[in-house]
């Protein structure tokens, strides 16, 4: 999510400066997560929570955009993001399994409060979804032992629509803050047309450490932006 905050700023950027422009126009992403691993270990043995100590993504990324936009096209392969947050990128980003009436439960917590690309992002992410064990049980993992886990579809749902409820909150914010700094500015409208999701995930756990794998996956976004 952090390499989508990234490239909203230069698109919000060509919106205000090219706002004279009375037309709409269409911003596509294509983001293929080729390798994708997050490791939270426990910091407080008496805690539920795990804290994200390790993180490695790998991807290929594919930026378009139609008339001004098209300042921003772009392919990238290859690209590695290591940055932590909580330790590189300053906030926390938490996980925590739970077992509420039989049902597993996955309960993500993330909140990026930093400057990046000279923006300030104050973005908090928390959603609780249903999961199920395939391999192993709670009664195994509360025991030490190594289980697999993974979203049901309710889940999956669950899931990518707090993540794109919060892509819509990081480009208002994007938004704000330069019109804040072009103060003569008068940016209109941008709307996130489409954010789908594709591929496969699943996490390894035991009482101790967690490993969230999410490859391949691949991110496909479009945005209107009228001027």
């Amino acid at each position: 999510m952090k390499g989508l905050i990234k490239l909203l700023v230069p698109v919000a950027t060509l919106a205000l400066v090219f706002q004279a422009q009375a037309a709409t126009y269409k911003i596509s992403l294509t983001k293929e997560v080729t390798e994708s691993k997050s490791v939270y270990q426990k910091q407080d043995v008496t805690s539920d929570e795990y804290d994200l100590i390790s993180s490695y993504q790998e991807s290929n990324t594919k930026l378009r955009g139609e008339g001004p936009f098209s300042r921003i096209n772009q392919t990238k392969y290859g690209e590695v993001d290591e940055d932590v947050i909580g330790l590189d990128i300053k906030g926390h980003s938490k996980i925590k399994l739970s077992m509420v009436g039989g049902q597993l439960y996955v309960t993500a917590d993330m909140l990026v409060d930093d400057v990046l690309e000279g923006v300030h992002f104050y973005l908090p992410v928390k959603f609780s979804a249903p999961a199920k064990f395939v391999k192993g049980n709670w009664d195994e993992f509360k025991a030490g032992q190594d289980v697999e886990v993974e979203y049901t579809a309710e889940g999956k749902k669950l899931a990518m629509e707090a993540v794109v409820e919060k892509v819509k909150y990081a480009f208002r914010i994007v938004n704000k803050a330069l019109k804040t700094q072009l103060a003569d500015a008068d940016f209109t409208d941008v709307t996130l047309d489409k954010m789908e999701f594709t591929g496969s995930g699943k996490i390894k756990a035991n009482s101790h450490r967690v490993e969230v794998i999410s490859a391949p996956v691949t991110i496909k976004v479009s945005f209107g932006v009228s001027m």
